[in-house]
Protein backbone atom coordinates (compact mmCIF):
# COMPACT_ATOMS: atom_id res chain seq x y z
CA UNK A 1 0.00 0.00 0.00
CA UNK A 2 1.16 3.30 -0.38
CA UNK A 3 -1.15 4.71 2.51
CA UNK A 4 1.50 6.20 5.72
CA UNK A 5 1.78 3.38 7.70
CA UNK A 6 3.05 3.33 11.40
CA UNK A 7 5.57 2.20 13.45
CA UNK A 8 3.81 -1.44 13.60
CA UNK A 9 2.93 -1.07 10.12
CA UNK A 10 -0.63 -0.12 10.72
CA UNK A 11 -2.31 3.58 9.46
CA UNK A 12 -4.60 3.32 12.45
CA UNK A 13 -0.86 3.91 14.72
CA UNK A 14 -0.56 7.18 12.86
CA UNK A 15 -3.92 8.73 12.47
CA UNK A 16 -5.26 11.93 14.89
CA UNK A 17 -6.44 10.49 18.26
CA UNK A 18 -9.76 12.02 17.56
CA UNK A 19 -10.08 10.21 14.27
CA UNK A 20 -9.01 6.78 16.47
CA UNK A 21 -12.08 7.08 18.80
CA UNK A 22 -14.37 8.16 16.07
CA UNK A 23 -13.60 5.12 14.51
CA UNK A 24 -13.78 2.64 17.80
CA UNK A 25 -17.13 4.27 18.90
CA UNK A 26 -18.51 3.68 15.08
CA UNK A 27 -17.43 0.20 15.44
CA UNK A 28 -18.38 -0.56 19.21
CA UNK A 29 -21.60 0.21 18.07
CA UNK A 30 -21.96 -1.44 14.74
CA UNK A 31 -20.69 -4.37 16.53
CA UNK A 32 -23.44 -3.84 19.09
CA UNK A 33 -26.29 -2.76 17.04
CA UNK A 34 -25.67 -6.33 15.09
CA UNK A 35 -25.29 -8.34 18.28
CA UNK A 36 -21.59 -9.20 17.93
CA UNK A 37 -19.75 -9.43 21.03
CA UNK A 38 -16.27 -8.65 21.52
CA UNK A 39 -13.71 -6.54 23.61
CA UNK A 40 -11.17 -4.54 22.19
CA UNK A 41 -7.64 -6.61 22.60
CA UNK A 42 -5.47 -4.75 25.01
CA UNK A 43 -2.54 -5.11 22.63
CA UNK A 44 -5.18 -3.63 19.87
CA UNK A 45 -4.10 -3.06 16.63
CA UNK A 46 -2.58 -6.27 16.11
CA UNK A 47 -1.11 -7.06 12.81
CA UNK A 48 -3.24 -9.79 10.84
CA UNK A 49 -1.56 -9.79 7.84
CA UNK A 50 -0.63 -13.68 8.42
CA UNK A 51 -4.14 -14.48 9.42
CA UNK A 52 -5.88 -12.04 6.57
CA UNK A 53 -3.05 -14.90 4.70
CA UNK A 54 -4.29 -17.99 5.77
CA UNK A 55 -7.40 -17.45 5.11
CA UNK A 56 -6.77 -16.36 1.50
CA UNK A 57 -4.89 -19.75 1.46
CA UNK A 58 -8.24 -21.65 2.22
CA UNK A 59 -8.95 -21.15 -1.23
CA UNK A 60 -7.76 -24.84 -1.63
CA UNK A 61 -10.10 -25.59 1.20
CA UNK A 62 -12.95 -23.38 0.69
CA UNK A 63 -15.58 -25.42 3.02
CA UNK A 64 -13.06 -24.45 5.74
CA UNK A 65 -12.89 -20.41 4.75
CA UNK A 66 -16.10 -19.54 6.98
CA UNK A 67 -15.04 -21.38 9.83
CA UNK A 68 -11.72 -20.20 10.33
CA UNK A 69 -12.84 -16.86 9.69
CA UNK A 70 -14.94 -16.93 12.61
CA UNK A 71 -12.36 -19.14 14.46
CA UNK A 72 -9.70 -16.12 14.01
CA UNK A 73 -12.44 -13.54 14.77
CA UNK A 74 -13.34 -15.18 18.22
CA UNK A 75 -9.28 -15.90 18.89
CA UNK A 76 -8.34 -12.08 18.25
CA UNK A 77 -11.84 -10.36 19.67
CA UNK A 78 -13.08 -12.82 22.36
CA UNK A 79 -9.94 -14.18 23.21
CA UNK A 80 -7.15 -11.63 22.55
CA UNK A 81 -4.97 -14.11 21.56
CA UNK A 82 -1.78 -13.29 19.61
CA UNK A 83 -2.73 -13.93 16.03
CA UNK A 84 0.90 -12.44 14.87
CA UNK A 85 2.08 -15.92 16.13
CA UNK A 86 2.43 -19.12 14.02
CA UNK A 87 1.58 -21.03 16.75
CA UNK A 88 -1.47 -19.44 16.94
CA UNK A 89 -2.71 -19.49 13.45
CA UNK A 90 -1.95 -23.45 13.67
CA UNK A 91 -4.13 -24.20 16.05
CA UNK A 92 -6.76 -21.97 14.69
CA UNK A 93 -6.81 -24.39 11.45
CA UNK A 94 -6.59 -27.11 13.60
CA UNK A 95 -9.55 -26.52 15.52
CA UNK A 96 -11.58 -26.61 12.26
CA UNK A 97 -10.27 -30.01 10.77
CA UNK A 98 -7.12 -28.11 8.50
CA UNK A 99 -4.14 -30.01 9.57
CA UNK A 100 -1.69 -27.56 7.79
CA UNK A 101 1.72 -29.23 7.38
CA UNK A 102 4.24 -26.34 7.22
CA UNK A 103 2.67 -23.06 8.34
CA UNK A 104 5.59 -21.05 6.53
CA UNK A 105 4.53 -22.86 2.82
CA UNK A 106 0.60 -22.25 3.83
CA UNK A 107 1.22 -18.63 4.36
CA UNK A 108 3.54 -18.18 0.79
CA UNK A 109 0.28 -19.58 -0.64
CA UNK A 110 -1.97 -17.43 1.21
CA UNK A 111 0.28 -14.53 0.81
CA UNK A 112 -0.52 -14.88 -3.21
CA UNK A 113 -4.28 -15.35 -3.05
CA UNK A 114 -4.35 -12.34 -1.02
CA UNK A 115 -2.93 -9.88 -2.99
CA UNK A 116 -4.97 -11.11 -5.97
CA UNK A 117 -8.26 -11.13 -3.78
CA UNK A 118 -6.88 -7.30 -2.72
CA UNK A 119 -6.12 -6.16 -6.46
CA UNK A 120 -9.39 -7.56 -7.49
CA UNK A 121 -11.18 -5.89 -4.43
CA UNK A 122 -9.30 -2.49 -5.40
CA UNK A 123 -10.39 -2.83 -8.80
CA UNK A 124 -14.10 -2.97 -8.18
CA UNK A 125 -13.96 0.23 -6.26
CA UNK A 126 -13.12 -1.02 -2.54
CA UNK A 127 -11.87 1.65 -0.61
CA UNK A 128 -11.55 -0.19 2.46
CA UNK A 129 -12.52 -2.61 5.08
CA UNK A 130 -15.57 -3.61 5.23
CA UNK A 131 -15.85 -4.32 1.15
CA UNK A 132 -18.02 -6.83 -0.34
CA UNK A 133 -19.69 -7.99 -3.22
CA UNK A 134 -23.12 -9.46 -3.66
CA UNK A 135 -24.44 -10.59 -6.65
CA UNK A 136 -21.46 -8.49 -8.40
CA UNK A 137 -22.72 -5.40 -7.01
CA UNK A 138 -20.49 -3.65 -3.85
CA UNK A 139 -22.57 -3.59 -0.49
CA UNK A 140 -21.88 -1.14 2.15
CA UNK A 141 -22.35 -2.23 5.81
CA UNK A 142 -25.11 0.59 6.35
Amino acid sequence: TSAPQGKDGSAYSIMPEAKRQLLTKDFLLTMARNGISLTLPPDHPQKTLNAMRLIAATESESRLRGKLTHRLYRAYWLEHADVTDSRVLESAAASVGWAIRDIHSCLDEGREALKQNTEEAFSRGAFGVPSFWVNDRRSEER
